[in-house]
């Protein structure tokens, strides 16, 4: 079974642990590539803004398309820790609540340069 095929079982057939200690793991991983150089970390902040309030920042499955392989499967691994334990996420990005209030920030400014709620990145 692919590693994609195994976090949609996980999903549905309500094995929370291994969601928890696989999903805890990808949500640092984006975390740190999130804040870091990484080709695709505008992508991977705003995955973690959907996270942290998903009206305001709504996710762009586009986005995660253009994701590489690995990051892809750590967005599915935090899905899947969100589903089995719900509101944990929330509780992990609160206590990096700076570092999400300076990205809040910033994509903003983004938002306001483009003139639109629903920036876009740019397609490559």
């Amino acid at each position: 079974m692919s590693d994609k095929k195994k976090y949609f079982h996980v999903i549905a057939n309500n094995e929370p642990r291994e969601a928890f200690d696989k999903g805890a793991c990808a949500i640092r991983r984006i975390m740190s590539a999130a804040g870091s150089g990484h080709e695709h970390a505008d992508y991977l902040r705003l995955f973690i803004l959907s996270l942290y309030d998903s009206g305001f920042w709504p996710c762009d499955l586009d986005h995660l398309r253009l994701l590489e392989p690995e990051y892809q499967l750590a967005v599915l691994q935090v899905l899947a820790l969100d589903f089995a334990y719900p509101g944990s996420i929330r509780l992990y990005l609160e206590d990096h609540e700076e570092l999400l209030h300076r990205w809040w920030n910033e994509e903003n400014r983004r938002r306001r340069r483009y003139g639109t709620m629903t920036w876009s990145i740019p397609r490559l």
